[in-house]
Formats: structure tokens, sequence, C-alpha cells
């Protein structure tokens, strides 16, 4: 991810549950903000407007601040027997340049 001029990074995990899933949780945060989904259903997402994917990920869509908590997501509706895939794009926003630096510094 690239700490200056933002980058949209996909995270993916495929685990497999024996039994039937009583309950779960998924706790995240994530600098500057993310969107997740299990099982192909939106789970919820933080730090970031309609559209972002398709933004230049400036501070309109993507937001430098609240990125400090943690969010919480009741999971128990979307855990399946068996496999189950959790998938998160996490967005770093962009900052410009800064102070006439090269980019990452």
């Amino acid at each position: 991810m690239h700490s200056v001029t933002g980058d949209i990074v996909n995270f993916e995990r495929a685990f497999s549950i024996e039994g039937f899933p009583a309950k779960g949780t998924l706790h995240i945060n994530c600098d500057n903000g993310y969107e997740a989904y299990l099982n192909n259903k939106f789970v919820g997402r933080a730090q970031l407007e309609n559209g972002w994917q398709g933004s230049d990920l400036t501070e309109s869509f993507v937001h430098t601040s609240g990125w400090q908590t943690v969010e919480h997501y009741d999971l128990s509706d979307l855990l399946l027997i068996g496999e189950n895939v959790l998938e998160i794009a996490a967005a770093n926003e962009y900052m410009g340049p800064l102070d006439n630096q090269n980019d990452g510094t």
C-alpha cells in the first residue's frame, strides 16, 4: 500500500466451520478505510463514501480521521456450515505532494 499516493488492497481468507455456526463476530480497524464481505454478503465499512473504489481516493471518498476505533460486526446470520470466505477491500487516502517531497517520504 502506498502511503502518499493512495492505494486499494484486497484481502481474502477462506475458512471452514464444522457443524452449525452458533455465532461469530468480526472486529476490524483499518487506516484509512475498509469494506468487508462474508460469503459475498456486505458486512460493513468505515471511513469510506459511496463510489470510493472508482475515485481518486481523496478525503471526499476516503476519510483521514475516524480510523482509530475498532468496529464490531455480528456475523452470526452470514456464517455457513463448511466453507466461508471473508473479503476485505482496504483503502489508503491519497495525500498528494507533501511540502514538495517525493512520493513516499
